[in-house]
């Protein structure tokens, strides 16, 4: 496995039908800067600049199923977002508001 080396980034890419909207959301829940927006691609930068996190307009998009499980007109949830933050713990009526 090939070492870190400057100028190399490291990340998750992300699928959704509104790229824009869903790093919004991550970047109000978690404290992070969006690092860069344009149509079809929005990416939020960690404060320590280590990780970064892409969200990709998808064509044809289709929203996981969860539990792990095929449904009509569904995808197979394969992996799961789980990002310590010093928002993360806020009430459930604080995070529905920021959706």
């Amino acid at each position: 496995m090939r070492s870190r080396m400057t100028g190399m980034w490291w990340g998750t890419a992300i699928e959704a039908p509104d790229p824009g909207a869903l790093a919004r959301f991550y970047a109000a829940l978690l404290e992070w800067p969006i690092g860069h927006e344009e149509p079809g691609t929005a990416i939020l930068a960690a404060p320590e600049g280590s990780m970064y996190v892409t969200f990709q307009q998808a064509t044809g998009y289709r929203p996981p199923v969860w539990p792990h499980r095929r449904a009509p007109g569904g995808s197979p949830t394969g992996a799961g977002l789980s990002v310590p933050g010093p928002s993360v713990g806020r009430p459930a009526d604080q995070l529905r508001r920021l959706s």
